[in-house]
C-alpha cells in the first residue's frame, strides 16, 4: 500500500472504517481529532476530503468483492481478513512512510502478548511495529488503542 500511497497526487491515502468493524469505537473516541470524520455515505467521506467520490465508491465496492470473496483484493489481502465497509463511515488521512520490521511479539486479540504456549501473560501489552510486525502509524495507532482500552478494563473491571 506504501507504493500506492506515495505514487498519488498529495502522497495521501485515507483509512475508512465503517460501523461494522469492531474497532469502530476506537475511532469515534478519536473524533476530538480535526482528522477524524463521520459520514453516512463514501460520497460525504469524499467531499469531507475533497476526493474523487465516483472513484471512491468504486474502489468500496470492489473492495467489498473482495471481502466477499468475489474477487481478488488490489492488496492481495484476503477475505477472511477484510472486514465488510458499511456506513457510517469513519474516515481520516493516511501519510505512509517506508519502515520495517520483521518479526515482534505475538499478542492476541486484545494486543495481550502470548507466552511460549500461546497464552496472555496478564497486563503486558505489546502495541505498533514491534508487537506485530506490521509498520506504520495506523498499526501503532490502533493496537495501542486496543490495548489501553482492554488494560482499562483489566484495571477497572
Amino acid at each position: 500500500m506504501h507504493d500506492a500511497i506515495v505514487a498519488q497526487d498529495g502522497k495521501v491515502g485515507y483509512v475508512i472504517v465503517g460501523a461494522s468493524d469492531d474497532r469502530t469505537a476506537v475511532v469515534e473516541n478519536s473524533r476530538t481529532s480535526d482528522h477524524v470524520v463521520k459520514c453516512d455515505t463514501l460520497e460525504e467521506v469524499a467531499e469531507a476530503f475533497e476526493i474523487d467520490a465516483e472513484q471512491l465508491v468504486k474502489t468500496a465496492e470492489s473492495y467489498q468483492k473482495a471481502a466477499a470473496g468475489e474477487e481478488e483484493d488490489a492488496f492481495g489481502v484476503s477475505a477472511e481478513d477484510m472486514v465488510p465497509l458499511d456506513g457510517p463511515f469513519y474516515a481520516f488521512p493516511m501519510y505512509s512512510v517506508q519502515t520495517a520490521t520483521f518479526s515482534g511479539f505475538l499478542v492476541g486479540d486484545h494486543c495481550e502478548i502470548l507466552d511460549a504456549a500461546g497464552e496472555p501473560i496478564p497486563n503486558l501489552y505489546g502495541v505498533g511495529e514491534t508487537a506485530l510486525g506490521m509498520a506504520g502509524v495506523n498499526s501503532a495507532m490502533f493496537s495501542g488503542a486496543v490495548a489501553g482500552t482492554d488494560a482499562a478494563h483489566s484495571i477497572n473491571g
